[in-house]
């Protein structure tokens, strides 16, 4: 899926919506064009979930979406993992995911998805309702680097792209001085931005996460992106998995 110029790996250059609504673009649009591709901003993502859940006449009519990995794989990786069905999980950045969904589906009873965009979360809450399922799943509009949950009190994450579109910047940031491009000053703002907003992330996950328990993070970057992150915190033991569809899935311990 990756270009000939993204083919040694170092992340994300810009992300478009295709008009099919099915995959990612990558390519190596000049920087000055980018900020406008900075998906760490939750303005964009108002308007995207505005656009494609509401009743206007731009609506999409794409009720719900699963980024970087399908629903049914994420299950079936927490099935690898022998995850019970009480375990507590919690989707981070989950937007119109269907995880929360198929999983209660598969008789997880403690599901929670956050979001930090109001308009998803509005939306996915009447859904959970529509179908019965609010005893088992839950939705919660809150910024995930400061989440309302006491220390400990989930047994796994999932962010599939969570982190990825925090650091849009940082990625493209570290593209342009692999293709030896110049960096403006408001790209290496940007990107710095972004690098603390991930470890605000990490950090985050850490604190909210049982000893002993597993983060699955999805993500389109290869090891050399993402593996930072976790270097710096020793309460992670990470084990990268076999790619899959040409994304990642980095599978880390709380220790």
């Amino acid at each position: 899926m990756a270009t000939p110029e993204l083919a040694s790996g170092v992340g994300l250059l810009r992300l478009e919506w295709e008009a099919d609504r099915s995959a990612w673009v990558f390519d190596t649009e000049p920087q000055e064009r980018f900020v406008h591709w900075d998906w760490s901003q939750c303005s964009r993502w108002d308007a995207r979930y505005t656009d494609v859940l509401g009743d206007g006449e731009r609506t999409t009519g794409e009720r719900t979406f699963d980024w970087i990995a399908p629903a049914d794989d994420v299950l079936a990786d927490l099935d690898a993992r022998a995850a019970g069905s009480d375990a507590r999980l919690l989707d981070v950045g989950c937007g119109n995911s269907l995880f929360c969904e198929v999983a209660a589906a598969a008789g997880f009873t403690r599901l929670v998805g956050v979001d930090y965009s109001r308009p998803v979360v509005d939306a996915m809450t009447a859904r959970a309702l529509e179908r019965g399922l609010q005893e088992r799943v839950s939705y919660c509009c809150s910024d995930v680097a400061r989440m309302p949950y006491a220390d400990a009190s989930f047994d796994v994450i999932v962010d599939k792209g969570c982190c990825d579109a925090a650091l849009t910047a940082w990625d493209h940031c570290a593209m342009q001085r692999r293709l030896k491009r110049p960096v403006s000053a408001e790209l290496e703002e940007r990107a710095e931005r972004a690098a603390a907003l991930a470890a605000s992330f990490v950090l985050e996950y850490a604190r909210v996460l049982r000893g002993g328990g597993t983060l699955l993070l999805y993500s389109y970057e290869e090891p050399q992106g993402r593996a930072c992150w976790f270097a710096e915190q020793r309460c992670w033991q990470v084990r990268q998995q076999p790619a899959r569809d040409g994304n990642y899935l980095y599978e880390c311990t709380r220790v």
